[in-house]
């Protein structure tokens, strides 16, 4: 009995860590929308940062539809190795109002991230 116990609370634990985010910041009056497939939130004021993991399989790239509103302040956005910081397919300072695509190919973990000084807006990573 005690190990089904421990088998259902690790499997739980599992399914509510799958599709988190993680970071250190406040948000005034905002909604977000994270899912295994979905990075995004809409806000009146965000500062500091979030991110998430993303992996890519062997022999399946990933394309990643992004979208950001800034209405006011500053926000920084990056998709970087997981294992190396310096090797990032998009990096965006001061972003303004756009939409675009950003494809993965090479297999591995990246990190999805925002950065943000008293920003006004939204920001959206789909895949």
């Amino acid at each position: 009995m005690k190990k089904m116990f421990l088998l259902t609370i690790a499997m739980l634990l599992g399914i509510a860590l799958l599709g988190c985010s993680r970071g250190s910041y406040s948000v005034i009056n905002g909604q977000e929308l994270n899912s295994s497939t979905r990075f995004s939130m809409i806000y009146d004021r965000f500062n500091g940062f979030k991110e998430k993991d993303v992996t890519v399989e062997v022999g399946e790239p990933m394309e990643i539809s992004v979208s950001f509103t800034t209405i006011s302040g500053k926000l920084d956005s990056s998709i970087c190795r997981k294992d190396d910081s310096e090797v990032c397919d998009y990096q965006g300072n001061d972003v303004a109002t756009s939409s675009f695509t950003v494809t993965l190919t090479d297999p591995g973990t990246y990190v999805i991230r925002v950065d943000a000084d008293r920003h006004s807006g939204s920001y959206s990573f789909s895949w």
